[in-house]
């Protein structure tokens, strides 16, 4: 169940937590996590992190990019080990200086909301969609399925002439969709890791 409450004048959603809090305790060791899943490394080889609905490969990268290299993934549960309540993936050790919410390029620049229209997210490299054949984007999303018992995968794309893989999940649904992405950075500004919240936890 989402933390999230309704507006009951405007019905806006609005989330009542101290954000970079709760960011800072999901990379630390939340009390509300149920299970951990290590999923693997996922693949950024253009360092442009995009995240959306499994079928919109075409959506624009986040403002900051990362380290052009493969990435550890860790999904987060709560009392439903199928539904994920975060998604952490780390691009290095350090003590988190500042916590900042993480925004999309244009023309999603004015949003810092995730909205899904399905009930899967990918996270997948920019640079390598983007450079990718309209079919061959259709090939790939028609692979990014999971089954009902799986929270997440990191799912490896055939054929391509560069070794590559989506993360897919199953974020914690609970009516409308209504998820936000944090950097954790360094005393540097450099990106430590991503979160993507899924407003589970407190």
């Amino acid at each position: 169940m989402t933390i999230l409450a309704e507006n009951p004048e405007t019905g806006e959603l609005t989330d009542p937590r101290e954000l970079p809090r709760t960011i800072r305790a999901l990379l630390q060791g939340h009390p509300q996590v149920r299970s951990v899943h290590e999923l693997g490394k996922l693949r950024l080889p253009g360092g442009e992190v995009s995240i959306a609905d499994t079928h919109h490969l075409h959506k624009q990268p986040l403002v900051r990019s990362v380290p052009r290299r493969q990435h550890p993934v860790t999904l987060l549960c709560g009392d439903d080990p199928t539904e994920v309540g975060a998604v952490v993936i780390r691009f290095g050790e350090g003590e988190v200086a500042t916590v900042e919410r993480a925004i999309n390029t244009f023309p999603y620049d004015e949003d810092d909301r995730l909205r899904l229209k399905g009930t899967l997210c990918a996270v997948f490299d920019y640079r390598t969609v983007r450079n990718l054949h309209e079919p061959e984007r259709e090939r790939i999303s028609a692979l990014l399925v999971l089954g009902d018992e799986h929270p997440g995968a990191l799912i490896a794309i055939p054929g391509l002439s560069r070794a590559w893989n989506v993360l897919v999940f199953r974020p914690a649904l609970d009516g409308d969709t209504f998820y936000s992405m944090w950097w954790a950075l360094d005393g540097e500004g450099s990106p430590l890791a991503l979160v993507i919240d899924c407003a589970l936890f407190a």
